[in-house]
């Protein structure tokens, strides 16, 4: 997995916080999120469009939105809309 090993670690609030801390970055989340999709789903065959995961312009369009709900819901102190 790149990017953030201890992404299963964490549930998403734990994973916000630590975005809020700035000990991780929202695209290593991102990355490591694609990582464990495409290590899990060949067996299970659940995402069953990719587009998301393959095309760059919409894995960096995706990027952005997640970077801004999570610097915006953050900085309220909200954990990526999920409230405390």
């Amino acid at each position: 997995m790149s990017g953030f090993a201890d992404y299963e670690r964490h549930d998403a609030l734990g994973l916000a916080e630590l975005v809020r801390r700035r000990q991780v970055s929202p695209s290593d989340l991102l990355e490591a999120a694609i990582a464990r999709v495409e290590a899990r789903n060949p067996k299970i065959d659940a995402v069953t469009s990719r587009t998301t995961l393959v095309r760059p312009e919409a894995r960096a369009r995706l990027l952005r939105r997640l970077s801004y709900e999570l610097e915006y819901r953050t900085t309220r102190g909200d954990a990526a809309g999920v409230n405390r």
